[in-house]
């Protein structure tokens, strides 16, 4: 009995045909309606608990300082190290490929604008939506000529209703107008993935949007508060309670008018009857505005896995006074976002682009070029120190394979060989690098 019906199963599995993928939101059917409403209201920015809905309060995030100051950060670091394409060998050690197609597309992906151009707005996206897509525009022949930035917030990718595809397509949109884009010609970074949309990355700044929302309301207020002479608001109200005249719902109308919104901080006349001056409030110091930005800046500071103080804010640069060094912290900054940041990107054009200028090569991958980066000087100079000392061992590792190891091209004919006192007097690291042409002497 049991064989039959394990029979049967195997029947009924053949018959259902091929994968079918998640739904319209990437959830399984084994997530409940509530997880999926809970998912469909983060995306809005409407948290648990609450009913405001903080992206729309927010609005545009790029006019937002501390999103601004991590995004103008990473934007500036990704263009310090250059994009390689790097071949590796049978026993595992990788040499740049010299004037690689893609390298070159990459330095100049359109006539209008440069690779390190293209990083900057890759940041952009990256934190503030998750998901940043570059369309490879083709010639007559097929060939990627040209790469161009779409904007996160004009491009949604697109799957059957029937679950038969992942992705199909991605839909863009220009001027009100969606044009289909086949999905070879997208090229699309996703930062981790979103549960409510497996098809998409997850936004960083998406879980601090309400301490986003916090400090642009205390910058908004700070500035109604100077604007309006720097005074609390204060309230004139009628000093004779017996006085008819008076209409309590026009006072209250009256005074949510000119305390809320952009009124902020203007004073309330009330012209009927004696009055009587009140302050709502108390002085600017002592409100602490100032320190309601620390939450924000810590928050944002953790979320992105940069350290306040290198994106320039008040609460990172107090800790450094008794911390560690702001060198440190930079290096700190590349480890835990630039260079993880670096290893997304070359994931994604290893698959995605790297296959357009190849045709079946299977040992070659992009990289970047950290030797470049000048705040990681100090860890590659150890690398170095460390090769070389592994070197003029004599028969631990050869010329050929530090070379490598350090990046740097290999001549096998030339490098394969072990370090020997008879070699010369030559420091080691002078054998480790490239030959200087022969100097002419001079008269």
């Amino acid at each position: 009995m049991a064989l039959t019906q394990r029979i049967k199963a195997a029947l009924q599995a053949f018959r259902l045909g091929e994968f079918r993928y998640p739904g319209n939101y990437g959830i399984g059917r084994n997530y409940s309606d509530n997880t999926a409403q809970q998912a469909i209201l983060r995306r809005l920015g409407i948290f648990t608990g609450s009913r405001i809905n903080f992206a729309r309060e927010i609005g545009d995030l790029t006019q937002q300082s501390l999103i601004m100051a991590a995004a103008n950060w990473l934007g500036t670091q990704l263009p310090e190290a250059p994009l390689q394409v790097v071949q590796e060998d049978d026993e595992g050690n990788t040499s740049p490929v010299q004037n690689h197609p893609l390298t070159q597309l990459w330095k100049r992906p359109t006539k209008w604008y440069s690779g390190a151009l293209i990083l900057k707005v890759f940041a952009l996206s990256w934190i503030i939506d998750g998901n940043v897509y570059l369309l490879k525009l083709r010639d007559g022949r097929g060939r990627v000529v040209s790469l161009e930035y779409l904007p996160h917030f004009a491009v949604e990718p697109q799957w059957p209703q029937d679950g038969s595809e992942f992705i199909s397509h991605y839909l863009y949109e220009v001027d009100g107008r969606w044009f289909r884009l086949p999905v070879e010609d997208v090229i699309h970074f996703r930062n981790g993935l979103d549960p409510a949309n497996t098809r998409k990355g997850l936004s960083p700044v998406g879980s601090v949007l309400r301490e986003v929302f916090t400090d642009s309301e205390r910058a908004r207020y700070s500035a109604l508060i100077l604007k309006n002479n720097g005074a609390i608001p204060y309230l004139i109200s009628p000093s004779d309670t017996s006085n008819t005249e008076l209409d309590a719902k026009e006072i209250k109308d009256e005074f949510l008018r000119r305390t809320t919104g952009d009124e902020t901080g203007k004073p309330v006349v009330i012209t009927s009857g004696g009055v009587q001056l009140q302050m709502l409030g108390v002085t600017p110091d002592k409100l602490l505005v100032d320190k309601a930005s620390q939450i924000p800046e810590e928050r944002l500071a953790a979320v992105l896995g940069i350290p306040a103080a290198v994106l320039g804010f008040g609460v990172g640069l107090d800790q450094t006074k008794v911390g560690a060094t702001m060198r440190e912290l930079r290096e700190q900054a590349y480890e835990n976002c630039v260079v993880p940041t670096y290893r997304f990107i070359c994931e994604e054009l290893d698959v995605q682009l790297l296959p357009e200028f190849e045709s079946g090569i299977s040992n070659r991958k992009t990289r970047f070029d950290l030797s470049q980066v000048r705040v990681l000087q100090d860890d590659q100079n150890a690398l170095y120190d460390r090769l070389t000392s592994a070197y003029k061992t004599g028969e631990w590792i050869t010329r050929a394979e530090a070379r490598a190891a350090a990046g740097m091209a290999v001549d096998e004919a030339r490098d394969n060989v072990f370090y020997s006192e008879t070699a010369g007097a030559k420091d080691a690291r002078n054998q480790l690098a490239e030959p200087q042409p022969k100097q002419e002497p001079t008269e």
